[in-house]
Order: structure tokens, then sequence, then C-alpha cells
């Protein structure tokens, strides 16, 4: 593993972020989680634009597989849309990401950032949750 603070290449970094994208839509789901995994370092959540976080986005809430969902929910940055996402993710369709969304908010998330609705909300679905 690197450290935090290494510095990749610009060509580097274009390579894995192209290469890793593109894993994004593999058949099998385990290359698509690990994907996801590898291109958590390089998302730039503050840059409306930015690939990475798109595409992370997109896989929490659009994937068939919940074991990526869940890779998505657990790599990607905090970010207002990427809080939007967490929410959704919590009235997910599997019991186990739900699960993951709502640990994934409590580490990663100031209650400070959502709003008094997305609160109320957040409550609401986790209370009325009929799992255990």
């Amino acid at each position: 593993a690197m450290p935090e603070e290494a510095e990749v290449s610009d060509d580097l970094f274009v390579a894995v972020e192209e290469r890793m994208l593109r894993r994004c839509r593999d058949k099998v789901p385990v290359v698509r989680a690990c994907a996801l995994r590898a291109l958590f370092r390089l998302q730039d959540p503050s840059g409306p634009s930015d690939a990475i976080s798109s595409e992370l986005l997109r896989m929490m809430e659009h994937d068939s597989s919940p074991e990526v969902r869940m890779a998505a929910i657990s790599t990607v940055a905090p970010s207002k849309p990427a809080i939007r996402g967490l929410l959704s993710r919590t009235r997910d369709v599997t019991e186990a990401v739900r699960k993951h969304a709502l640990g994934v908010l409590r580490e990663k998330v100031e209650m400070r950032w959502l709003t008094i609705s997305q609160r109320a909300k957040l409550l609401g679905d986790a209370l009325a949750d009929r799992s255990p």
C-alpha cells in the first residue's frame, strides 16, 4: 500500500483512472467492487465534473450487486451529492446495504451537514425498518 501522502505522475493517474473506470463496467461484481476500491484515493469530490465521484455515485445507486453498492458506499468521499446518495441507500432493497449505509453515515458524516428534513427522513426511515 502507498503512504497517504504519496504522489503519482499525471500519466500514471490517467492510466489507472481510465482502466479502473472501464473495470467499473465489468460483468463480474467482484471486479467492479475492486475497481471502486482502487479509485478511492483518486477521486476529487470538490470538483463537480469528477468522473470518479460520478461513477461511484452511479454504482451506489444503480448497480445490481449489493456487494458493489456497499463498496461504492464505503469508498465515496463525503460531499453534498454523496450524502444524498448515502441517504437514498438507507432505503435500499437489501438489508445489508441499508445497514452499511447507516454505518458509513455515522462514521463519515456529521449530522450538522444534513438539513433538518434529511435528519427527520433518516430517523423515520431507520425507525420504520423492519429488519433487526
